[in-house]
């Protein structure tokens, strides 16, 4: 009897599995997301910083004697270690914003990663009612984050003190960042499915009626229940395209560009905070890293003539 040609051989998945997670390839990527990632930590912190009297301070909305007995066995924070004084808060403060700039410039960005890790969990465990899916996802994408020792061998300080060459390196954790930002649009999919208001298409009609998240007054014409409906049922199709569609590398780009207008179109009408900056800054690790290094080519070659 011939061999049943219709499966695939444990063999074959697993040079699938290591050429997906270990072949070496461009850290290009990775560098672009190490400086918009965190230009989105340096927005968040100065929220942070604004309110931290209100916030964080041992007497704000939630009083330190408080939060140690309801939440901080949940958790871990410094803030449950430091000093319960103002003092102690702008320490940290001070601490993730250097962390931050760090990465930012690209200076010993594994060590800055990991402080900022510990930072940002240390100021979002302290208050739980300031947070947000976005803030969540944040946190994660910084734990992923400080797993990756090459981020900064492009546009980085590291690279113009010390001369390192940008390499090749297995990209195991830009994978995991990714399949993070996957499941992220995957999730929001599927509980959106499972509300009946989705299903109907009515969904954005409720949002545009909640004033707490409007930010501007929305156009009438959103109103009608064909533009409401239209615009509910596509939400559901990008987020879906965003999860699944974005890995094929023909569909990439349309399905990247579609997802950023969506984003900047909710960001300009709704008050969600951050999120949908969180989100379009875990889109830049989907740029393909030929791409990425041509935009450092570019931005070089600008730098230079001036």
């Amino acid at each position: 009897m011939d061999d049943f040609k219709g499966g695939v051989s444990l063999e074959t998945l697993e040079t699938i599995w290591a050429s997906f997670f270990y072949a070496p390839e461009s850290t290009a990527t990775l560098a672009l997301f190490r400086i918009a990632f965190g230009l989105l930590l340096l927005a968040d912190a100065f929220f942070h910083t604004k309110d931290h009297i209100l916030y964080l301070a041992p007497r704000g909305i939630l009083d330190y004697e408080t939060w140690r007995k309801t939440y901080n066995n949940r958790a871990f924070s410094l803030l449950a270690i430091f000093p319960p004084t103002l003092t102690s808060v702008r320490i940290l403060l001070a601490v993730h914003f250097v962390a931050i700039l760090g990465i930012v410039l690209g200076f010993a960005t594994q060590l800055f990663a990991i402080t900022v890790f510990i930072t940002l969990s240390s100021l979002q465990h302290r208050n739980p009612f300031i947070i947000n899916s976005g803030d969540v996802a944040m946190k994660i994408m910084a734990f992923l984050f400080m797993f990756e020792a090459n981020a900064d061998d492009f546009f980085s300080l590291n690279n113009f003190i010390y001369g390192f060459q940008p390499n090749e390196a297995p990209p195991w954790c830009h994978r995991l960042l990714q399949i993070l930002v996957s499941t992220i649009y995957f999730k929001s999919m599927y509980w959106k499915l499972l509300g009946e208001t989705w299903r109907d298409g009515t969904a954005v009609f409720h949002v545009l009626n909640v004033r707490r998240y409007q930010r501007f007054s929305f156009p009438k014409i959103l109103r009608l229940p064909a533009i409401y409906k239209s615009i509910t049922w596509s939400t559901l199709l990008i987020w879906g395209a965003l999860s699944t569609l974005i890995w094929i590398d023909e569909l990439r780009y349309p399905v990247m560009v579609t997802g950023v207008i969506f984003h900047l179109g909710m960001d300009v009408f709704l008050r969600i905070r951050m999120f949908q900056w969180v989100m379009m800054t875990g889109l830049v690790l989907f740029i393909s890293p030929a791409d990425a290094e041509k935009l450092f080519d570019f931005i070089g070659t600008l730098l230079a003539a001036y």
